[in-house]
């Protein structure tokens, strides 16, 4: 059933009716819900494969600091790493908790504020990456390259870490641009459904 034809079935329902129209209209009420959170579903799996992913890498950089801490040009590296890795697992849990929250039990002012919330946090999720990307893509390379290949890249001079920090800018750059040009539709869709749906008194 599509967002059009739960918006047409809810906001004609009468409150006043019988209870088997209350009831129905509950029916409908976690049919919508369901199809929200299926609409969410990019974002929930998005979030469970980062969480996953940062908890692994946070395991390897926490290995790799304790390795190397008495070297701080690479302990420091893996110390940014570390805590850019914690905010994006506080973060990627705290929007997955909210995803959860979202069901039939809640009103559909409470959903709608968690919606909008969602969206706020996804364009600043978006606009992070102008940061993330120039500042802890040098730090990554560090990091990788010395520990898959021994490796040092401060052999190859401090020049280099100055070129890819202003590639990496550029690329932030772009990468927001399309972000936010095409944001996530299914945040959108559950967005402008639940804002067409009339509250019950």
């Amino acid at each position: 059933m599509e967002f059009e034809q739960l918006t047409s079935i809810w906001n004609n329902a009468n409150p006043t009716l019988d209870q088997t129209v209350k009831i129905n209209k509950e029916l409908v009420k976690t049919i919508s819900f369901s199809k929200v959170k299926s609409s969410l579903s990019e974002i929930k799996w998005t979030s469970i494969f980062q969480i996953v992913v940062g908890i692994w890498f946070l395991d390897f950089l926490l290995g790799f600091a304790f390795r190397h801490h008495a070297d701080h040009l690479f302990l420091i590296p893996s110390i940014m790493l570390i805590v850019i890795t914690l905010y994006s697992l506080i973060f990627d849990i705290g929007q997955l908790v909210m995803l959860f929250k979202i069901n039939a039990k809640a009103s559909v002012a409470e959903a709608q504020r968690k919606l909008s919330l969602l969206k706020k946090l996804e364009a600043y999720d978006a606009y992070s990456l102008l940061v993330i990307i120039p500042l802890f893509s040098a730090p990554f390379l560090i990091v990788v390259a010395k520990a898959a290949a021994e490796v040092s890249l401060y052999e190859f001079g401090n020049q280099w870490i100055y070129s890819y920090v202003a590639g990496s800018a550029v690329v932030a750059g772009i990468v927001v641009f399309f972000l936010r040009m095409f944001p996530n539709k299914g945040l959108q869709e559950s967005i402008d459904f639940l804002k067409e749906l009339k509250e019950e008194k």
